[in-house]
C-alpha cells in the first residue's frame, strides 16, 4: 500500500487501508482526512507532527510505533492498545491529542 519509506507532508484523502500491515514506514507533517485503518497493523512506524481527521481506526495494531506531535480529531480509535506503541522519546513538547474522539475500549496502561 505505501511504497516509499518516507512521506513528508503528503495529504491522504479517503485512503482505505483496513487490515493492511504498513511496517517500517515514516510519515513527517502528513495529514490523514476519512481514511480508514480497521484492523490494520502499524509496526515500527513514526507519524511526526501529523494529524488524523474523521479516520475510522477501530482495533488498529500500533506496536513499536511512534507518534510525535500527532492531533485525532473526530477519529474512532476503539479498542486500540496504545501502550503497544514506542513511547520511549515521547516529551511534553510532543503533545499527543484526541479531539471529540471515541476511545471505547482502548487501553493507556502503563503510559
Amino acid at each position: 500500500m505505501f511504497e516509499a519509506a518516507d512521506y513528508d507532508g503528503e495529504r491522504f484523502c479517503g485512503l482505505v487501508a483496513d487490515g493492511v500491515v504498513v511496517e517500517n514506514v515514516r510519515f513527517a507533517g502528513c495529514e490523514f482526512e476519512r481514511s480508514s485503518f480497521q484492523d490494520a497493523v502499524l509496526r515500527s512506524c513514526v507519524f511526526d507532527d501529523c494529524s488524523f481527521a474523521d479516520c475510522n481506526m477501530a482495533l488498529v495494531t500500533v506496536v513499536n510505533s511512534r507518534f510525535s506531535a500527532a492531533a485525532f480529531t473526530n477519529c474512532k480509535l476503539t479498542g486500540v492498545n496504545w501502550s503497544d506503541a514506542d513511547w520511549s522519546s515521547m516529551s511534553v513538547e510532543e503533545p499527543f491529542a484526541f479531539s471529540a474522539c471515541v476511545l471505547d475500549l482502548s487501553v493507556f496502561m502503563g503510559l
